[in-house]
């Protein structure tokens, strides 16, 4: 059965004037009397007598009536339902965070995205170091805070904050007690070897591969590494050496492990990811919320060395 089918029926049955109903649905008195032959052809069955006297409901039709009300009322729930949904102001976010996410400004990020959008059903998923956007082009998740750098043609990353780079040593290493650390110190230094499925481009980055010049990286323990916590272990029991943002050594202590600034190293960049190309209402405005709040907190933890804005 068609809606609108029910739709001129229910009105017809209300007003028992062919005239009158069609007005009021704004149809023309032909196509009112089209439906409702369509329908009974359909039902096998005469839903209305029409005589001298006017029109009336039959026995099938009165039958009918109170089924016809329901479901018309409930598609325009589900109208209704998508149509905020499709708005964004109805539906779930999934929000995948790499590591720490965005460190002491994720909290405030998926609050203020609680208050702008109570109605809306928000989940974390943790994600590892091999599918910092592998779950969001997957669709596991909606949109993602990660750690550039990342080449990912599918997604698309908008800036949030950046925060000084450190260096990741065993704490009783000889470096941990260099006045001054440089980029030059670090560089004949083994590295936690890489899983497979991990991003090239990030593993480079963390290994200052950029800086070598073409000299070698040597690769320390198995290849096994998912998670940030590991990766900060393995640095520790094979006396290796990484580098991470300086926020990960307040959310990631790892026993034995020092954060040692580094005088002569860039900034460690937080962005948020999303699918390339979305049209998805939720995912923007998470984007957008976050991107204010960076800008309210510059520097969340109260140390000099917390994030500030990017971009």
């Amino acid at each position: 059965m068609e809606l609108r089918h029910l739709r001129s029926f229910v009105t017809l049955a209300e007003d028992l004037h062919f005239g009158r109903a069609a007005a009021r649905i704004f149809l023309a008195q032909p196509a009112l009397s089209h439906h409702i032959r369509q329908l009974e052809k359909e039902l096998g069955a005469r839903l209305f007598e029409r005589g001298a006297a006017g029109v009336s409901l039959t026995l099938a039709g009165e039958t009918l009536l109170p089924d016809a009300r329901a479901a018309l009322w409930h598609a325009d729930q589900a109208r209704a339902a998508v149509r905020q949904a499709a708005s964004g102001l109805t539906g779930r976010l999934r929000v995948g965070v790499f590591a720490n996410g965005a460190a002491e400004l994720t909290a405030p990020i998926l609050a203020a995205f609680r208050s702008a959008r109570p109605q809306v059903d928000v989940s974390v998923v943790e994600l590892d170091l091999t599918q910092q956007t592998g779950k969001l082009t997957e669709h596991m998740v909606d949109v993602a805070i990660v750690r550039p750098p990342l080449d990912d043609p599918t997604v698309d990353l908008t800036p949030l904050t950046m925060e000084p780079r450190v260096a990741v040593l065993a704490r009783d290493h000889p470096l941990v007690r260099t006045p001054r650390l440089m980029v030059e110190d670090l560089l004949g230094l083994p590295v936690p070897a890489a899983h497979p499925s991990q991003p090239r481009v990030w593993t480079d980055h963390c290994r200052l591969v950029d800086k070598r010049r073409g000299r070698p990286v040597t690769e320390v323990g198995p290849a096994t590494i998912r998670t940030i916590g590991e990766h900060l272990y393995a640095v520790v029991l094979h006396r290796a050496m990484t580098t991470v943002g300086a926020s990960l050594a307040r959310t990631h202590a790892v026993p034995g492990a020092a954060f040692v600034p580094i005088a002569d190293l860039g900034a460690s960049e937080v962005a948020l990811a999303t699918r390339r190309e979305s049209e998805e209402p939720l995912p923007a405005l998470f984007v957008s919320l976050a991107r204010q709040v960076a800008r309210q907190y510059p520097d969340p933890s109260g140390q000099q060395s917390g994030h500030r804005p990017a971009g």
